[in-house]
């Protein structure tokens, strides 16, 4: 399978959604437009890209009006020359676009006044770090749209690299396995072409008759599953697991209501479990017993309880010795991520009394990865995942603004969107909301 064809495949897995869509094809605009790629600022660098080479070249041959310009960048995972063939412009000024997109936070001295701005942000929940850069854009009357906010009208994200966390972060856990139990190291994620490779790695390999438990849905939660089903794992339901031996590698899915129950032993309530999660008690610890491998992809809720405890790594019957947190919640759902690793060294030992080691440096330590960046293993595989959601969804918009870009916004002009307006007292660099 080549390259782009394990793109394909994956997307369309993932999402349901093919590239050639009648959606993207079907696009009505008004007008002509200018569209600028940023030079990822942010250190260290990331090399996605909003758009690949071979999606320009789609989008040009569909829209000849439309125009495009792209910064120049060393660490980008597409060449300066691809994207010239492709038939973008090299520009170091983008001031005459109507939209830039970036991938990561802008640094304060790339921003330019009344630009109209798609990136993560990463300010929704009031994030410090980033509460400079936002009052920044506030002050050069810029419009921001997040993809994190980019929703339809049930409020379900639409971009997003979340399924690639959890194809890597599932590919990582297999690292693990590997090497805990087969005592074979396999190549990180960016050292292989792709996943192209990674499916003949893991689809080959002659993994050990154990057990996973997967937290996690939507694209998280898909991304997961579809690497364990290329290595060959069965899924199986959860009281299966818990009920039955296996002579196979196999896994299962975990919903909330799997692992969790009402205090009061109340009937279980989705929508309560959501809005009131303090009122719910853990009962993950009947899967530490019998499940050899952790993979978290679950949105966490800090009112929520804890999946388990350091104390629970003290009992003799906690079985799991390798967790994938995907999640890389710091004091989060997973007590043994103490810190955040990183690509160069994803893996990390934590011993019963929850002190760091070593990776695989103790038969009866929990053998940790809680890489936060995951999807940039793989840059071109994502970045390619990305361009076409940002395509069916997004592009319909950018001559036409409709409700989407609308909703979107969580600046427009430098000023706050009303769904955005408790962030005022942060855009205004307050400490408490106005």
């Amino acid at each position: 399978m080549s390259h782009s064809n394990a793109v394909h495949t994956v997307w369309c897995y993932l999402v349901h959604i093919c590239p050639n869509s009648s959606t993207s094809k079907n696009m009505v605009l008004k007008k002509s437009v200018s569209i600028g790629m940023l030079r990822e600022g942010k250190k260290p660098f990331d090399k996605r890209t909003p758009f690949s080479p071979k999606q320009i070249v789609r989008i040009l041959n569909q829209y000849p009006e439309w125009s495009f310009y792209f910064q120049p960048s060393l660490f980008r995972c597409f060449s300066d020359e691809e994207y010239v063939q492709a038939g973008a412009t090299l520009s170091e000024n983008l001031d005459h676009c109507d939209y830039i997109f970036g991938i990561k936070e802008v640094p304060i001295e790339m921003l330019q006044p009344d630009k109209n701005y798609f990136f993560f942000s990463h300010t929704i929940k009031l994030q410090p770090h980033n509460q400079t850069m936002f009052k920044r854009l506030i002050e050069l009357g810029a419009t921001l749209y997040d993809y994190e906010v980019i929703v339809n009208e049930s409020g379900e994200r639409l971009v997003a690299f979340g399924q690639f966390a959890g194809i890597v972060g599932a590919y990582n856990a297999l690292r693990m396995i590997a090497k805990t139990w087969l005592n074979k190291t396999l190549p990180a994620a960016s050292e292989t072409v792709g996943l192209d490779e990674i499916y003949a790695i893991i689809g080959n390999e002659n993994w050990p008759s154990i057990s996973a438990v997967v937290t996690g849905s939507g694209r998280v939660g898909n991304g997961i599953r579809h690497m364990l089903e290329k290595a060959q794992f069965i899924e199986v339901k959860p009281d299966k697991l818990l009920n039955q031996k296996t002579t196979s590698p196999r896994f299962t899915m975990l919903r909330s209501s799997d692992y969790h129950e009402h205090k009061s032993n109340k009937t279980w309530d989705s929508s309560h479990f959501y809005i009131h999660p303090e009122e719910y008690i853990s009962t993950f610890e009947k899967f530490t017993k019998v499940a050899d491998v952790f993979i978290a992809g679950a949105y966490w809720n800090p009112k929520a309880p804890k999946l388990f405890s350091f104390d629970s790594l003290k009992n003799s019957d906690f079985n799991i010795r390798v967790i994938s947190d995907v999640t890389c919640d710091m004091d989060g759902s997973v007590p043994t991520t103490i810190r955040p690793s990183s690509i160069d060294n994803p893996f990390y030992d934590v011993d019963k009394r929850g002190m760091e080691h070593p990776a695989f440096s103790g038969n009866h330590h929990v053998h940790v990865c809680a890489v936060d960046n995951l999807p940039t293993e793989l840059p071109a595989d994502a970045s390619e995942a990305f361009g076409e959601q940002l395509i069916q969804h997004v592009l319909p918009e950018l001559g036409n603004p409709g409700a989407l870009l609308e909703r979107s916004a969580i600046l427009k002009q430098g000023e706050l969107s009303p769904r955005f307006s408790y962030m005022r007292a942060y855009g205004l660099n307050r400490s408490a909301m106005a």
